[in-house]
């Protein structure tokens, strides 16, 4: 393996023999040294020192401990930006020499981190909210003065006006309108669907400025300006 490339010309040849010289040597001393080939030679050749990154897929402690690592979002994008420039063993990273292996940190990400932690968080909140429904739930989670104070204030804000009026006909006829639309459930969908469209609005600043938007966003925020006023 070490020598493939050496001995591609042939066995003879005096890089091959070196090659294969080193490869023995490095056999016969496994406790004291490590053979290195390729771009790793060459750097330790030059005084350099050829480490692995931190999170890298080495060996399989060290690939599920890396895993682990991403799956908490910790530092995941050097890894995946590592993979991208990887090339082969022993070899110099070249830069997004295999984007694809992109798509695996990113996959990983979505199934690994956001799936498998919202099924545990689900699992975990259905079976508080199991508890919460049964028989004996109070007496988990709240005493009887507590359970009886939570209802009177769901009881309190379940009510849609806390001082409704009641002189209506002693009111002038425009805030008799002004109130009675402001109790309509359109009002409140409107209401709502220009605040909406406000934030599309927000948008559309862009850079450098646009002319024909700089237009429209001031006449929008004119009029929404006189809409949320007015409401």
């Amino acid at each position: 393996y070490f020598c493939g490339d050496a001995c591609a010309a042939g066995a003879d040849t005096p890089e091959c023999q070196g090659c294969t010289a080193q490869c023995k040597a490095q056999c016969s001393c496994r406790p004291y040294c490590e053979g290195l080939a390729r771009d790793a030679a060459s750097c330790v050749e030059q005084g350099g020192r050829w480490v692995p990154a931190n999170q890298n897929f080495d060996t399989v402690g060290a690939a599920i401990l890396t895993l682990f690592e991403i799956a908490t979002t910790e530092m995941w994008v050097d890894t995946m930006y590592a993979g991208a420039d990887h090339v082969g063993a022993y070899r110099q990273p070249v830069r997004d020499a295999s984007q694809i292996w992109s798509c695996f940190f990113v996959l990983f990400i979505l199934v690994g981190t956001f799936f498998v932690y919202n099924l545990c968080v689900g699992v975990i909140v259905d079976n508080f909210d199991r508890i919460k429904q049964g028989a004996d739930s109070h007496a988990v989670l709240m005493t009887e003065a507590q359970v009886n104070w939570v209802r009177s204030k769901r009881a309190f804000f379940a009510r849609r006006n806390f001082f409704p009026l009641t002189n209506l006909d002693q009111l002038p006829a425009f805030r008799r309108r002004a109130f009675l639309m402001l109790e309509e459930s359109w009002f409140d969908k409107g209401i709502t669907g220009c605040i909406c469209l406000n934030t599309g609005f927000m948008c559309l600043f862009v850079f450098p400025d646009v002319n024909v938007l700089d237009y429209i966003t001031w006449w929008g925020n004119c009029f929404f300006a006189v809409v949320f006023d007015a409401e």
